[in-house]
């Protein structure tokens, strides 16, 4: 009993302290959704600190302030206690004008004073950079200073070097101007062939790029294609599987994507194909490149087919429409790339004639530089 009531009177001697700042609405807001803030408390209001408190507040954050006299700092203390009150003087200005009140506490003072500690830092850190630079600019001029010294007195040895050699020289022009002769006429071969490479490249270049402009036309629906088999899982390919008889548009993409695998174009048929393993990696995986002509044949019956369109496919299985959009895309990519494969035969082609162009401008270059 004696611990239950000593419990008690701890429990009725406990004063709980709430600190606010009326800065914004957040006060109000508590006040009005808890009146017993109001009601129920006692409320101490702290009034702006004086001019002293200000100035010892001030000198005592600046104390430690490395490399500033202390008549620097009294003056900068003297500035803040300036600035705050005269901040709190406009704001009885702001708020007699507009009757909008602005407050300025006590944090407001400790701010500007951080402010000014910070910026003091800055401008502290870009001077000793400064200096930094300056300095290491001294020394590479000292260490230039050092090289030329050292240059010129290798250059007094080498004079009678020099000369010497400058008399071989001489001797050599006559030789050099018969080479220069013989490398002109190697010269203008090498631009001429470089003209006819140049030439051969641009075009290979050319036809290289109308192919795989052609190719990006299909690449954005075959993307988009892989990117929804990607999203398809066990429960959407169980989906499919579930239907007794499924609505049409799904049996017509089954028959679809039945067809591009070479099975049978029935349900039975399909219902094994979507219970491999490997389904949706086949269907990634698949060689577009290499879709023979009679399986085209068969899927153009599909997907020229006005009823079937990915839109109307999705009305009846999202998990159908991922595979109606394959079917597309297979059939778009293999249109574009029967037209590119003459293009890419003549590039191959092409560039076989300007791997032997550049062999032999190779060869008139090494003759030329040697």
């Amino acid at each position: 009993m004696a611990m239950e009531a000593s419990e008690a009177n701890r429990a009725a001697s406990v004063q709980q302290v709430l600190t606010m700042s009326p800065v914004g609405s957040a006060l109000r807001v508590r006040m009005r959704m808890f009146p017993a803030l109001v009601n129920c408390c006692t409320i101490d209001w702290f009034l702006p600190w004086p001019d002293e408190a200000l100035l010892g507040v001030s000198a005592r954050q600046l104390s430690n302030m490395q490399g500033i006299s202390d008549e620097v700092k009294e003056s900068v203390s003297k500035a803040c206690c300036f600035v705050h009150q005269e901040v709190i003087r406009t704001s009885f200005i702001f708020e007699d004008r507009l009757r909008r009140k602005v407050y300025v506490t006590p944090k407001s003072y400790l701010d500007l004073i951080s402010l000014y500690l910070e910026m003091i830092q800055e401008k502290k850190d870009e001077k000793d950079i400064s200096l930094k630079r300056l300095q290491t600019g001294v020394d590479k001029i000292d260490e230039a200073n050092q090289f030329v010294n050292s240059l010129q007195e290798e250059l007094t040895k080498l004079a009678p070097v020099i000369t010497e050699k400058i008399k071989e020289a001489d001797e050599l022009v006559p030789v050099v101007t018969e080479e220069q002769k013989k490398a002109e006429v190697i010269k203008e071969k090498v631009a001429s062939e470089e003209v006819v490479v140049r030439k051969q490249a641009d075009e290979v270049k050319a036809i290289a790029d109308d192919a795989q402009k052609d190719l990006d036309i299909a690449m954005p629906a075959l993307e988009s294609a892989l990117k929804s088999l990607d999203a398809l899982d066990k429960k959407d390919i169980q989906e499919i599987k579930s239907f007794a008889k499924p609505p049409p548009l799904v049996m017509m993409t089954m028959e679809a994507v039945n067809v591009l695998l070479q099975e049978k174009p029935d349900w039975d048929t399909a219902k094994k194909v979507l219970n491999r393993p490997t389904f949706l990696q086949d269907l990634k995986s698949y060689d577009k490149d290499n879709i023979p002509e009679k399986v085209l044949k068969q899927l153009s019956k599909y997907v020229t087919k006005p009823e079937y369109t990915v839109e109307a496919v999705g009305n009846q299985s999202k998990a159908a429409k991922s595979l109606c959009m394959w079917t597309y895309a297979m059939d778009t990519y293999s249109k574009v790339a029967k037209e590119v494969e003459p293009k890419k035969q003549k590039v191959a082609e092409l560039n076989d004639k300007l791997a032997k162009a550049n062999s032999e401008l190779q060869a008139s270059l090494e003759m030329f530089m040697g």
